[in-house]
Order: structure tokens, then C-alpha cells, then sequence
């Protein structure tokens, strides 16, 4: 009985899995052709009708059948795998968070990739900064680290750079590597609107990490003076400047 029930779990899954990609794609047309939804929706509770009927000794219901465990994993599978491949709407990523944040454990049943942590990162960067505790517990916490040091820079990039840096240790290597590729994203930036405000949430962050003794001056002294000259422009850098040369003051006169 136990062995039907996970098969009636698996193919409703498939079922839901069909069902969302088609409404998925429908949603996200810029035709808007909310008129097919119905139809899809009426086939796949017949598809669930007639799974049920191929399994009348466990007494599931497609609605039964949803409400078990394996079911909540593959609905879960169902959204970060949706989560992939595009935006996701506020009633999507609350169930994720409210799932992942309920049960931290779920995140290592699931199939996710670096490939596919950097998509959901891309797509939907804020489901991400909401999970950050499930995921930094997550046995894959480094190779998802990985990943993020090599995302575009965005304040929500920032954010969970910050986070990781205040609730987890993360190894020097780490943070130089980013620090290095903050600065090269700025000197890639051809938007002078944009190369400033990257300019101005970096040089904030590198102060935060000094603020909190994650990185030291004396470590990054010549890269980051050579960022602010560049950037003089910006209050931030020239601010932080001011805080590498009175750091070099001190050491002359100690």
C-alpha cells in the first residue's frame, strides 16, 4: 500500500508538473491568453480523476494524495524548478519561504544544482535573500557560496553577501574574490548613473565589512585606494578613502 501511495504521489506530481508548466507559460505571455486556462484546468483534474481510479486499494484522492510529504516535496521541486526558469508571483514565493523556512532540511532533498541556484538567483534574487538561513545550513552551502560570487552586483546581491558575512564564517578567500569582482563589475559598467550607484553600495559594504573586522585594511590597502582615486567622485569612496589614509597615518606614527 505504502508503495502505491509513493506511486500516486510521483505521477500526481507529473500531472501538477504538466499542468504548471502549461499555466506557467501562459502567465508569462505577453499575449495574455488567459482564456485557454480553463480548458487546462478541467483536463488536468480529469488526469487526477483518473489516476485516483487506477488505484482504488490505498483510498487516495487526488486531494489526499497532495497532502502527504512526498506531494509537499515534489510541489516544493515543482516551484524552485519554476523559480528556474522565470519571476515567480508573490503567492509562489511564500510558499517556498514559508516550506523552507518551517523545515530547513527540505532544501537538501531537492534537486538543486549551482547551475540552477545561479537561475533562481538571477530570476527571482529576493526568494533567496528571504531563504538565506535554509540555504546556508544547506550541505551544499559552498557551492551555492560559489555562485554567488560571480552574480552581477545588485543590492540584493549586497544584501546577501552581508547577511552571510554577519550569520556565517566565510573563508577569506571568499570575500577577496568577491571584493575583487565588485570592483572589476564597477570598471565594466559604461552607465555613468549605474558605475555610481554600484560605486556607492560597494564602498558602503566594504565599510561594514571593515566595521565588523571581516576583512582588515592592511589586507586590501592597495586595491582599494586604487578604487577610490578612480571613483573620487562619489562620496562613498572618497569617505572610505579618508578611512585608508588615517588607517596608513596610524601605522607610520605607531
Amino acid at each position: 500500500m505504502q508503495l502505491n501511495q509513493i506511486t500516486v504521489d510521483r505521477a500526481h506530481y507529473a500531472a501538477r508538473a504538466q499542468y504548471s508548466a502549461m499555466t506557467f507559460q501562459l502567465e508569462s505571455s505577453t499575449d495574455g491568453i488567459y482564456n485557454e486556462l480553463p480548458g487546462i484546468e478541467l483536463a488536468f483534474n480529469k488526469a487526477l480523476e483518473e489516476l485516483a481510479q487506477h488505484f482504488p486499494s490505498t483510498k487516495a484522492t487526488p486531494h489526499e494524495s497532495a497532502g502527504s510529504p512526498v506531494s509537499q516535496l515534489c510541489e516544493l521541486q515543482l516551484w524552485i524548478d519554476n523559480a528556474a526558469q522565470g519571476p515567480l508571483n508573490f503567492k509562489r514565493c511564500e510558499f517556498i519561504e514559508t516550506a523552507l523556512n518551517r523545515d530547513m532540511s527540505l532544501l537538501d532533498q531537492l534537486e538543486i544544482t549551482p547551475e540552477k541556484f545561479q537561475d533562481i538567483l538571477t530570476n527571482n534574487s529576493r526568494l533567496v535573500k528571504d531563504t538565506l538561513q535554509p540555504w546556508s545550513a544547506s550541505i551544499n552551502f559552498i557551492l551555492y557560496v560559489e555562485v554567488i560570487l560571480i552574480m552581477p552586483i545588485n543590492l540584493d546581491i549586497i544584501e546577501i553577501m552581508t547577511w552571510l558575512v554577519e550569520h556565517r564564517k566565510l573563508e577569506d578567500e571568499h570575500l577577496r574574490i568577491f571584493i575583487t569582482h565588485c570592483i572589476a563589475y564597477c570598471g565594466r559598467l559604461t552607465d555613468r548613473d549605474s558605475q555610481t550607484r554600484q560605486v556607492k553600495i560597494i564602498s558602503l559594504f566594504i565599510q561594514r565589512l571593515l566595521n565588523a573586522g571581516a576583512i582588515r585594511e592592511e589586507d586590501y590597502f592597495a586595491e582599494l585606494s586604487s578604487f577610490c582615486v578612480e571613483y573620487a567622485r562619489v562620496k562613498e569612496a572618497t569617505v572610505l578613502f579618508r578611512r585608508l589614509l588615517e588607517w596608513e597615518q596610524t601605522q607610520r606614527t605607531s
